[in-house]
Protein backbone atom coordinates (compact mmCIF):
# COMPACT_ATOMS: atom_id res chain seq x y z
CA UNK A 1 0.00 0.00 0.00
CA UNK A 2 0.95 3.57 -0.39
CA UNK A 3 1.77 5.94 2.19
CA UNK A 4 -2.01 7.77 1.07
CA UNK A 5 -3.68 4.36 0.76
CA UNK A 6 -5.36 6.39 -2.22
CA UNK A 7 -7.63 4.11 -4.87
CA UNK A 8 -7.54 4.30 -8.44
CA UNK A 9 -11.08 4.92 -8.32
CA UNK A 10 -10.79 8.11 -7.01
CA UNK A 11 -8.99 10.48 -9.61
CA UNK A 12 -9.24 13.45 -7.45
CA UNK A 13 -7.11 11.71 -4.11
CA UNK A 14 -4.54 11.41 -6.86
CA UNK A 15 -4.52 15.38 -7.00
CA UNK A 16 -3.91 15.56 -3.13
CA UNK A 17 -1.34 12.77 -3.50
CA UNK A 18 0.89 14.77 -6.16
CA UNK A 19 0.57 18.05 -4.40
CA UNK A 20 2.30 17.00 -1.17
CA UNK A 21 5.00 14.86 -3.32
CA UNK A 22 5.53 18.27 -5.14
CA UNK A 23 5.76 19.91 -1.45
CA UNK A 24 8.35 17.61 0.11
CA UNK A 25 10.55 17.73 -3.36
CA UNK A 26 9.77 21.43 -3.70
CA UNK A 27 9.99 23.13 -0.25
CA UNK A 28 12.50 20.89 1.52
CA UNK A 29 15.60 23.01 0.31
CA UNK A 30 14.35 25.03 2.38
CA UNK A 31 15.08 23.86 5.50
CA UNK A 32 16.51 20.58 4.47
CA UNK A 33 20.10 21.91 3.96
CA UNK A 34 20.28 22.94 7.73
CA UNK A 35 19.08 19.84 9.38
CA UNK A 36 22.48 17.63 9.44
CA UNK A 37 23.97 20.84 11.24
CA UNK A 38 20.81 21.05 13.78
CA UNK A 39 21.60 17.02 14.61
CA UNK A 40 24.94 17.85 14.96
CA UNK A 41 24.71 19.97 17.68
CA UNK A 42 22.50 18.04 19.52
CA UNK A 43 24.80 16.70 22.43
CA UNK A 44 22.50 13.74 23.42
CA UNK A 45 20.55 11.29 21.44
CA UNK A 46 16.87 12.91 21.28
CA UNK A 47 14.40 10.85 22.90
CA UNK A 48 11.03 13.08 22.07
CA UNK A 49 10.54 15.33 18.93
CA UNK A 50 7.87 17.36 19.12
CA UNK A 51 6.23 19.14 16.26
CA UNK A 52 4.15 22.15 16.23
CA UNK A 53 2.46 23.55 13.18
CA UNK A 54 2.01 27.23 13.40
CA UNK A 55 -0.51 29.59 12.11
CA UNK A 56 -2.18 33.32 13.54
CA UNK A 57 -1.00 32.33 17.28
CA UNK A 58 0.87 34.78 17.93
CA UNK A 59 -1.02 35.85 21.25
CA UNK A 60 -1.08 32.11 22.55
CA UNK A 61 2.39 30.46 20.71
CA UNK A 62 4.54 31.74 23.54
CA UNK A 63 2.87 29.98 26.03
CA UNK A 64 3.03 26.85 23.86
CA UNK A 65 6.90 27.03 23.92
CA UNK A 66 7.32 28.08 27.25
CA UNK A 67 5.70 24.46 28.25
CA UNK A 68 8.17 22.53 25.81
CA UNK A 69 11.30 24.17 26.57
CA UNK A 70 11.00 23.69 30.27
CA UNK A 71 10.05 20.32 29.84
CA UNK A 72 11.86 17.76 32.21
CA UNK A 73 12.84 15.61 29.68
CA UNK A 74 15.94 17.26 28.30
CA UNK A 75 16.48 14.93 25.04
CA UNK A 76 13.96 16.53 22.97
CA UNK A 77 13.78 18.40 19.38
CA UNK A 78 10.92 21.15 19.10
CA UNK A 79 9.88 21.55 15.49
CA UNK A 80 8.03 24.32 14.73
CA UNK A 81 6.45 25.00 11.39
CA UNK A 82 5.56 28.60 10.29
CA UNK A 83 2.81 28.42 7.91
CA UNK A 84 2.23 31.27 6.44
CA UNK A 85 1.17 32.91 9.30
CA UNK A 86 0.44 36.35 8.59
CA UNK A 87 0.89 38.02 11.85
CA UNK A 88 4.14 37.92 14.22
CA UNK A 89 4.36 34.58 14.75
CA UNK A 90 7.60 33.91 12.28
CA UNK A 91 9.23 36.59 14.86
CA UNK A 92 8.37 34.47 18.15
CA UNK A 93 9.47 31.01 16.81
CA UNK A 94 12.73 32.92 15.57
CA UNK A 95 13.17 34.29 19.30
CA UNK A 96 12.84 30.94 20.45
CA UNK A 97 15.07 29.70 18.38
CA UNK A 98 18.22 31.71 18.61
CA UNK A 99 18.00 30.83 22.94
CA UNK A 100 17.27 27.17 22.55
CA UNK A 101 19.33 25.24 20.34
CA UNK A 102 16.87 22.08 20.26
CA UNK A 103 14.02 24.60 18.30
CA UNK A 104 14.04 24.23 14.52
CA UNK A 105 12.01 26.12 12.72
CA UNK A 106 10.69 25.70 9.07
CA UNK A 107 9.33 29.07 7.55
CA UNK A 108 6.61 28.68 4.76
CA UNK A 109 6.55 31.22 2.36
CA UNK A 110 2.77 30.65 2.07
CA UNK A 111 0.13 28.60 3.61
CA UNK A 112 0.40 25.23 3.29
CA UNK A 113 -2.11 23.66 5.42
CA UNK A 114 -1.85 21.91 9.13
CA UNK A 115 -1.22 18.41 7.35
CA UNK A 116 1.84 19.59 4.97
CA UNK A 117 2.71 21.78 8.10
CA UNK A 118 2.99 18.13 10.24
CA UNK A 119 4.20 16.13 7.00
CA UNK A 120 7.17 18.88 7.09
CA UNK A 121 8.33 18.00 10.62
CA UNK A 122 7.68 13.94 10.19
CA UNK A 123 10.44 14.44 7.85
CA UNK A 124 13.14 15.70 9.45
CA UNK A 125 11.96 14.44 13.19
CA UNK A 126 14.74 12.37 14.35
CA UNK A 127 13.48 11.09 17.83
CA UNK A 128 12.87 8.12 19.25
CA UNK A 129 9.33 8.57 19.67
CA UNK A 130 7.46 11.59 17.94
CA UNK A 131 5.11 14.03 19.62
CA UNK A 132 2.52 16.78 18.65
CA UNK A 133 1.49 20.21 20.12
CA UNK A 134 -1.38 22.56 18.67
CA UNK A 135 0.40 26.12 18.95
CA UNK A 136 -2.29 27.49 21.28
CA UNK A 137 -2.15 24.56 23.55
CA UNK A 138 0.47 23.62 26.43
CA UNK A 139 1.91 20.26 28.30
CA UNK A 140 2.46 19.48 32.21
CA UNK A 141 6.34 19.95 32.27
CA UNK A 142 6.64 16.64 32.74
CA UNK A 143 4.54 15.35 30.28
CA UNK A 144 6.95 14.04 27.80
CA UNK A 145 9.24 12.56 30.47
CA UNK A 146 6.51 10.80 31.67
CA UNK A 147 5.10 9.45 28.55
CA UNK A 148 8.65 8.19 26.94
CA UNK A 149 10.07 6.43 30.33
CA UNK A 150 6.09 4.54 30.19
CA UNK A 151 7.54 3.78 26.59
CA UNK A 152 10.31 2.69 27.80
CA UNK A 153 9.09 0.56 30.66
CA UNK A 154 6.20 -0.73 28.61
CA UNK A 155 7.74 -1.58 25.19
CA UNK A 156 4.72 0.10 23.56
CA UNK A 157 4.65 1.68 20.12
CA UNK A 158 1.80 4.49 21.08
CA UNK A 159 1.75 6.25 24.88
CA UNK A 160 -1.23 8.37 25.70
CA UNK A 161 -1.69 10.87 28.17
CA UNK A 162 -4.68 12.32 29.97
CA UNK A 163 -6.08 15.42 28.73
CA UNK A 164 -7.88 18.38 30.33
CA UNK A 165 -9.63 21.06 28.73
CA UNK A 166 -10.17 24.65 29.60
CA UNK A 167 -12.96 26.71 28.80
CA UNK A 168 -12.86 30.39 28.38
CA UNK A 169 -13.85 30.83 31.82
CA UNK A 170 -10.73 28.88 33.81
CA UNK A 171 -12.82 25.76 34.06
CA UNK A 172 -11.36 22.76 33.80
CA UNK A 173 -13.19 19.47 32.12
CA UNK A 174 -11.04 16.35 32.19
CA UNK A 175 -11.32 13.78 29.16
CA UNK A 176 -11.67 10.05 30.40
CA UNK A 177 -11.53 8.65 27.34
CA UNK A 178 -8.36 6.49 28.55
CA UNK A 179 -10.77 4.25 30.58
CA UNK A 180 -12.30 2.90 26.92
CA UNK A 181 -8.61 2.59 25.29
CA UNK A 182 -7.39 -0.17 27.97
CA UNK A 183 -10.24 -1.77 27.38
CA UNK A 184 -9.43 -1.87 22.95
CA UNK A 185 -6.93 0.65 21.27
CA UNK A 186 -9.51 0.76 18.77
CA UNK A 187 -10.81 3.42 21.25
CA UNK A 188 -7.85 6.02 20.90
CA UNK A 189 -10.01 8.01 18.59
CA UNK A 190 -9.31 11.56 19.46
CA UNK A 191 -6.96 13.92 20.95
CA UNK A 192 -4.32 12.52 19.07
CA UNK A 193 -1.89 15.20 20.73
CA UNK A 194 -1.75 14.05 23.79
CA UNK A 195 0.11 10.86 23.07
CA UNK A 196 3.58 9.99 22.04
CA UNK A 197 4.46 7.36 18.74
CA UNK A 198 7.13 5.54 18.28
CA UNK A 199 9.73 7.53 15.18
CA UNK A 200 10.41 3.78 13.81
CA UNK A 201 6.58 2.97 13.18
CA UNK A 202 6.19 6.29 11.84
CA UNK A 203 9.29 5.91 9.29
CA UNK A 204 9.01 2.17 8.73
CA UNK A 205 5.43 2.60 7.39
CA UNK A 206 5.29 6.09 6.03
CA UNK A 207 2.66 7.18 7.69
CA UNK A 208 2.03 11.08 6.85
CA UNK A 209 -1.24 13.28 7.20
CA UNK A 210 -3.47 13.19 3.80
CA UNK A 211 -3.22 16.50 2.76
CA UNK A 212 -5.70 18.63 0.35
CA UNK A 213 -8.68 18.10 3.07
CA UNK A 214 -10.07 20.16 5.36
CA UNK A 215 -10.83 18.55 8.21
CA UNK A 216 -10.22 14.82 9.78
CA UNK A 217 -6.49 14.43 8.82
CA UNK A 218 -5.61 14.06 12.19
CA UNK A 219 -8.06 10.83 12.29
CA UNK A 220 -6.56 9.55 9.40
CA UNK A 221 -3.17 9.36 10.72
CA UNK A 222 -4.16 8.04 13.93
CA UNK A 223 -5.56 5.28 12.69
CA UNK A 224 -3.09 4.10 11.02
CA UNK A 225 -0.93 4.69 13.75
CA UNK A 226 -3.43 2.52 16.04
CA UNK A 227 -3.22 -0.35 13.31
CA UNK A 228 -0.06 -0.64 13.08
CA UNK A 229 1.12 -0.29 16.85
CA UNK A 230 1.85 -3.71 18.34
CA UNK A 231 0.88 -1.86 21.79
CA UNK A 232 -0.78 0.92 23.27
CA UNK A 233 -0.76 2.21 26.82
CA UNK A 234 -2.04 5.05 29.18
CA UNK A 235 -1.17 7.42 31.82
CA UNK A 236 -3.71 9.05 33.80
CA UNK A 237 -1.11 11.37 35.94
CA UNK A 238 0.08 13.97 33.20
CA UNK A 239 -1.84 16.11 30.86
CA UNK A 240 -2.08 18.16 27.61
CA UNK A 241 -3.44 21.10 27.97
CA UNK A 242 -6.49 21.55 25.30
CA UNK A 243 -7.38 25.47 25.79
CA UNK A 244 -10.31 26.66 23.76
CA UNK A 245 -10.57 29.89 22.17
CA UNK A 246 -12.69 31.59 19.63
CA UNK A 247 -11.79 31.07 16.08
CA UNK A 248 -9.79 27.70 17.03
CA UNK A 249 -10.54 25.13 14.35
CA UNK A 250 -13.00 23.09 16.93
CA UNK A 251 -15.00 26.16 17.47
CA UNK A 252 -15.37 26.42 13.95
CA UNK A 253 -16.50 22.98 13.77
CA UNK A 254 -18.62 22.76 16.69
CA UNK A 255 -20.23 26.12 15.20
CA UNK A 256 -21.39 24.21 11.65
CA UNK A 257 -18.94 26.78 9.61
CA UNK A 258 -17.35 23.55 7.58
CA UNK A 259 -20.56 23.92 4.93
CA UNK A 260 -20.43 23.14 1.39
CA UNK A 261 -18.42 20.50 -0.90
CA UNK A 262 -15.28 20.75 1.57
CA UNK A 263 -16.99 18.80 4.04
CA UNK A 264 -18.55 16.17 1.32
CA UNK A 265 -14.98 16.09 -0.18
CA UNK A 266 -13.38 15.67 2.87
CA UNK A 267 -15.19 13.22 4.21
CA UNK A 268 -15.02 11.08 0.93
CA UNK A 269 -11.34 10.88 1.06
CA UNK A 270 -10.86 10.66 4.73
CA UNK A 271 -13.30 7.69 5.10
CA UNK A 272 -12.16 5.79 1.66
CA UNK A 273 -8.72 6.31 3.47
CA UNK A 274 -9.50 4.84 6.57
CA UNK A 275 -11.96 1.69 5.90
CA UNK A 276 -9.45 1.24 3.47
CA UNK A 277 -6.82 0.66 6.34
CA UNK A 278 -8.95 -1.24 8.35
CA UNK A 279 -9.34 -4.16 6.05
CA UNK A 280 -6.43 -4.16 4.52
CA UNK A 281 -5.24 -4.37 8.05
CA UNK A 282 -7.51 -7.01 8.80
CA UNK A 283 -6.87 -8.65 6.01
CA UNK A 284 -3.28 -8.77 6.53
CA UNK A 285 -3.69 -10.00 10.07
CA UNK A 286 -2.91 -7.11 12.25
CA UNK A 287 -6.39 -6.30 14.08
CA UNK A 288 -8.34 -8.79 15.48
CA UNK A 289 -11.86 -9.43 15.50
CA UNK A 290 -12.84 -6.61 18.47
CA UNK A 291 -10.56 -4.22 16.74
CA UNK A 292 -11.99 -4.74 13.39
CA UNK A 293 -15.64 -4.32 14.77
CA UNK A 294 -14.84 -1.33 16.89
CA UNK A 295 -13.04 0.56 14.74
CA UNK A 296 -15.71 0.33 11.85
CA UNK A 297 -18.30 1.28 14.27
CA UNK A 298 -16.65 4.16 15.90
CA UNK A 299 -15.82 5.75 13.10
CA UNK A 300 -19.03 4.77 10.94
CA UNK A 301 -20.85 6.91 13.71
CA UNK A 302 -18.08 9.76 13.27
CA UNK A 303 -19.37 9.70 9.52
CA UNK A 304 -22.61 10.60 10.92
CA UNK A 305 -21.20 13.54 12.98
CA UNK A 306 -19.52 15.03 9.36
CA UNK A 307 -23.04 14.87 8.18
CA UNK A 308 -24.03 17.55 10.78
CA UNK A 309 -21.66 20.23 9.67
CA UNK A 310 -23.67 20.90 6.64
CA UNK A 311 -27.65 22.40 7.16
CA UNK A 312 -28.31 22.21 3.26
CA UNK A 313 -30.65 19.27 2.30
CA UNK A 314 -28.33 18.24 -1.06
CA UNK A 315 -25.14 18.06 0.56
CA UNK A 316 -26.70 15.63 3.72
CA UNK A 317 -27.70 13.80 0.77
CA UNK A 318 -24.70 13.17 -0.48
CA UNK A 319 -23.34 12.19 2.86
CA UNK A 320 -25.76 10.26 3.09
CA UNK A 321 -25.08 8.01 0.27
CA UNK A 322 -21.86 7.72 1.43
CA UNK A 323 -22.04 6.64 4.78
CA UNK A 324 -24.83 3.61 3.50
CA UNK A 325 -22.07 2.88 0.86
CA UNK A 326 -19.32 2.25 4.11
CA UNK A 327 -21.55 0.28 5.95
CA UNK A 328 -22.27 -1.79 2.98
CA UNK A 329 -18.12 -2.24 2.35
CA UNK A 330 -17.56 -3.55 5.76
CA UNK A 331 -16.14 -7.12 5.88
CA UNK A 332 -18.32 -7.97 8.90
CA UNK A 333 -21.56 -6.37 8.09
CA UNK A 334 -23.54 -9.20 10.40
CA UNK A 335 -21.30 -7.98 13.88
CA UNK A 336 -21.77 -4.13 12.99
CA UNK A 337 -25.22 -4.26 12.04
CA UNK A 338 -25.81 -5.70 15.65
CA UNK A 339 -23.53 -3.12 17.37
CA UNK A 340 -25.42 0.04 14.95
CA UNK A 341 -29.05 -1.97 16.34
CA UNK A 342 -28.30 -1.84 19.81
CA UNK A 343 -26.30 1.45 19.90
CA UNK A 344 -28.03 3.52 17.02
CA UNK A 345 -31.22 1.85 16.34
CA UNK A 346 -33.10 4.78 15.20
CA UNK A 347 -31.50 5.06 12.01
CA UNK A 348 -29.74 1.84 12.06
CA UNK A 349 -32.67 0.20 9.73
CA UNK A 350 -32.43 2.95 7.10
CA UNK A 351 -28.77 2.72 6.61
CA UNK A 352 -29.21 -1.29 6.42
CA UNK A 353 -32.24 -0.83 4.31
CA UNK A 354 -30.27 1.62 2.19
CA UNK A 355 -33.33 4.36 2.14
CA UNK A 356 -31.53 7.35 1.13
CA UNK A 357 -34.42 9.98 0.95
CA UNK A 358 -35.68 8.59 4.21
CA UNK A 359 -32.24 8.78 5.82
CA UNK A 360 -31.52 12.15 4.55
CA UNK A 361 -35.07 13.69 6.02
CA UNK A 362 -34.07 11.62 9.08
CA UNK A 363 -30.74 13.66 9.53
CA UNK A 364 -33.05 16.55 8.93
CA UNK A 365 -35.90 16.51 10.97
CA UNK A 366 -34.68 15.01 14.22
CA UNK A 367 -30.64 14.83 14.41
CA UNK A 368 -28.57 17.42 15.98
CA UNK A 369 -25.57 18.09 17.13
CA UNK A 370 -26.56 18.16 20.85
CA UNK A 371 -27.91 14.78 20.01
CA UNK A 372 -24.66 13.17 18.88
CA UNK A 373 -23.11 14.64 22.15
CA UNK A 374 -25.94 12.89 24.38
CA UNK A 375 -25.46 9.49 22.52
CA UNK A 376 -24.46 6.55 24.11
CA UNK A 377 -20.87 6.82 22.00
CA UNK A 378 -17.41 6.65 22.73
CA UNK A 379 -16.49 8.66 19.84
CA UNK A 380 -18.79 11.30 19.51
CA UNK A 381 -18.12 12.15 23.46
CA UNK A 382 -14.43 12.48 23.18
CA UNK A 383 -14.23 14.08 19.79
CA UNK A 384 -16.56 16.74 21.37
CA UNK A 385 -14.03 16.83 24.57
CA UNK A 386 -11.29 17.63 22.19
Amino acid sequence: MTDTGVPAKYPSLHVVSFRLLFWRFTFRPIYFSDSFARIASMPTAVKVSIIVPVYKVENYVRRCLDSLCNQTLKEIEIISINDGSPDHSIDILREYEARDTRITVIDFPKNQGVAVARNAGLDIAVGEFIGFVDPDDAVDLNFYETLYNKAQSAGADIVKGARKRIELDGREVLDRINEAIRHSKAYFSASFCSAIYRGSMIRDNQIHFPAGIHIGEDIVFQTRCILESNKLVTSDFVFYQYYMREGSAVAEFNAGRFAGNRVIDSMRIVFDLIFEYIDKAFDDGKVDFVTYDTLYYINLCFAVLIILLTDDVQEKYACSELLIKFYRQCKRQEQLAQKLQEEQGSFYTLIKEGDLPKLTRYFVENYTLEDIVRANDVRSTAYFQR
